[in-house]
């Protein structure tokens, strides 16, 4: 039985999550044609883990560290055929740990995809949206 879908995705299409968004802070800079983007996360893993997978598509990565007293770079994979970008983390992190990664990214909007941060219509005299 094909399923009716309203939607391109629903939670069900996805495996149980490794881990768990506690808190995000996002510090966005906007430029004449591209938005740089701080993000620090704060994330509870659910199964204990050695790197932390996050969905990205068509971005620019300026940095990656952990946060906190000894904030340090890290390594990380950037896999643009599958959109994710994979960050190891400094220690593996068992279920239930605590962490926080920095990721600071520049994309560029779009007039004509609607995905992410993209320019919307703007009325005449107005700067762009």
């Amino acid at each position: 039985m094909t399923e009716n879908r309203t939607h391109r995705y629903h939670r069900s299409d996805f495996g149980p999550l490794p881990a768990m968004l506690e808190h995000m802070d996002l510090f966005l800079t906007f430029g004449n044609d591209s938005v740089v983007v701080t993000n620090r996360l704060r994330v509870r893993a659910i199964q204990a883990l050695s790197s932390l997978r996050l969905d990205a598509r068509d971005l620019e990565i300026l940095s990656i560290s952990s946060v906190g007293d000894q904030s340090v770079p890290l390594d990380y994979n950037y896999l643009w055929e599958t959109n994710v970008l994979e960050i190891a983390l400094p220690e593996p992190v068992s279920a239930g740990g605590v962490f926080s990664v920095e990721t600071t990214t520049c994309c560029r909007p779009s007039d004509n995809i609607l995905e992410g941060i993209y320019k919307d219509t703007t009325p005449a005299g107005c700067p762009q949206q």
